[in-house]
């Protein structure tokens, strides 16, 4: 099935910060999230994506944007014909895959950035991220990262997205200094949304993804490797997205009073 965009339905305040490739959304809404894209891609498809899903306009959740640095193809002839390039990515699957996913450059520097980010430009109250980027916001979560590698006592976002994960393969040899993710799952300090394609064909590797939290909702669209127009009038995507914004609300304010 072809993907479908469309243009937001309002037009976020965006505002460059120091790194060219953050973008905030200067709106207050109920929740904020960094959004993470997918490989061959960058902030313009993931605005899109999540406006489709009604981040905003139905649920009022402001989203910050963060690219990537390592340029790439464009992930298929649809984007390169809608978007403007560059594309990126947030490293390359096949070297990944060569090094025994035990040490790659390109990974621990987006990891490295990204957290400097949140640190400077923070607090979110979750994260979102397709494809590539649902990889990237697991890494992310995971204590081996905020709590080993950054000394965090607690994970800095209460929830994730991630949407039509790809490639998940790569995180089951992965490893931070000599520890390996697998070994330290599920996550369980965070609730977790997965949106899987029911045509997608990383649809396996989507929902493999899951096993690698404790708290999950999963939701299943009826589309490809996409997040296409029509989710604005998927009513039940959005009973989804509504009940689990509820749910992550409730408990960010709960604690706030602890």
């Amino acid at each position: 099935m072809g993907t479908t965009y469309s243009a937001p339905d309002s037009v976020p305040q965006i505002h460059a910060l120091e790194d060219t490739g953050f973008q905030r959304d200067s709106r207050i809404g109920r929740l904020r999230l960094l959004c993470l894209h997918g490989s061959g891609s960058n902030n313009a498809v993931t605005e899109l994506q999540v406006a489709n899903l009604g981040l905003w306009s139905r649920h009022r959740v402001a989203c910050d944007f963060l690219q990537a640095t390592q340029e790439t193809d464009a992930q298929n002839q649809i984007l390169a014909q809608l978007f403007e390039a560059p594309f990126y990515q947030w490293f390359r699957f096949h070297h990944a895959i060569l090094s025994c996913c035990s040490s790659v450059p390109a990974l621990s520097s987006a990891i490295a950035r990204i957290m400097q980010v949140i640190k400077r430009c923070g607090p979110y109250d979750g994260l979102f991220g397709f494809s590539q980027g649902a990889l990237m916001v697991t890494c992310l979560s995971s204590p081996l990262v905020w709590k080993r590698m950054y000394g965090l006592s607690t994970c800095p976002w209460r929830f994730v997205i991630c949407a039509n994960a790809g490639g998940t393969s790569v995180l089951q040899r992965l490893r931070f200094q000599g520890h390996r993710l697998k070994e330290h799952l599920p996550i369980c300090s965070i609730f977790s949304l997965h949106l899987v394609g029911r045509q997608d064909g990383h649809r396996s590797a989507s929902e493999a993804l899951i096993e690698y939290f404790q708290d999950v909702t999963k939701h299943i669209h009826p589309y490809g490797h996409e997040l296409p127009m029509p989710l604005k009038d998927d009513a039940e995507l959005a009973a989804c997205l509504s009940a689990f914004f509820d749910r992550c609300k409730i408990s960010i304010v709960g604690e706030s009073h602890l």
